[in-house]
């Protein structure tokens, strides 16, 4: 199946569009005349792309060229959900001249890490692409190019970074994947600690090592994640809260608004629509 530009891109050579999948649903393998790069916002996601497999969970970050080959599904027992930016050729190439002189390595060289973005780096895009779902201002084509020319940005920058860091280990890879899940996450650390086998401190040393966080602050960011997902469902706050593996509102409120500069009735009001 081989998806065309005609339907799809606008004027300015973009279109976005969020899409979910239920567990066990999958999106078939296609190819598209034109470039996709997209956002996993939930759950994880089975790729195959040009025959290759790969479990992509939150946060990750995947760039898809023209004619490349690839199928969606989603992986486990919580639904996936993946925001996709379609681009055009030429508005790609133009995008990449923007950005020529800046880019720590040429894209043609970027190996695709399968490993979410930082915290930081992914709320950023993340909010970047909402804006993009309910735009409807003159702005929105600026708005397109400066998430496109950010993603890009990171695609080559965690090229770089990779060359030099060492890959975690497959236990911890296997900790850090099924941590994505609400099971695990609401059960929190000690769940943690016992998928990984290992000793409080030995788990704490090597994810800080490989992750750049503990796994206390991995946790939460999984919990405060959960709770977006609760929100834009037009889930009420103690619901969200509850339903991400917080016992504490004032916590969770204190947590949310430290993370995401918003409280979370301000984050529900401008995502959920209610």
């Amino acid at each position: 199946m081989r998806l065309t530009a005609a339907n799809r891109l606008g004027e300015s050579g973009y279109h976005v569009h969020v899409r979910d999948l239920a567990p066990g649903e999958s999106f078939p393998a296609h190819c598209h005349e034109f470039c996709e790069w997209f956002l996993v916002g939930g759950g994880v996601l089975h790729q195959e792309l040009n025959g290759i497999s790969a479990l992509l969970p939150e946060g990750s970050l995947q760039l898809i060229f023209a004619d490349d080959t690839h199928s969606l599904s989603c992986h486990g027992n919580r639904p996936a959900r993946f925001y996709n930016i379609h681009v055009s050729k030429t508005r790609l190439r133009k995008d990449l001249a923007a950005l020529s002189d800046t880019l720590p390595v040429p894209l043609n060289d970027c190996v695709q890490r399968i490993a979410p973005l930082p915290p930081e780096a992914y709320q950023s895009l993340l909010y970047k692409v909402k804006l993009l779902l309910n735009a409807g201002t003159g702005l929105t084509g600026a708005l397109f190019r400066l998430a496109t020319e950010e993603a890009l940005w990171l695609l080559a920058s965690r090229t770089r970074d990779a060359a030099s860091a060492p890959a975690p280990p497959e236990w911890l890879r296997e900790v850090h994947l099924q941590m994505h899940l609400a099971e695990h996450y609401i059960a929190g650390l000690p769940r943690m600690v016992q998928l990984s086998g290992r000793t409080p401190e030995h788990l704490c040393r090597m994810f800080r090592l490989h992750y750049g966080m503990t796994p206390r602050e991995f946790v939460l960011e999984q919990r405060l994640q959960g709770a977006t997902h609760q929100l834009e469902m037009g889930k009420s706050v103690a619901e969200a809260a509850r339903a991400s593996g917080f016992q504490n509102l004032s916590y969770f409120r204190e947590c949310f608004q430290a993370r995401f500069a918003m409280l979370p009735r301000q984050y529900r009001r401008e995502f959920s629509g209610a």
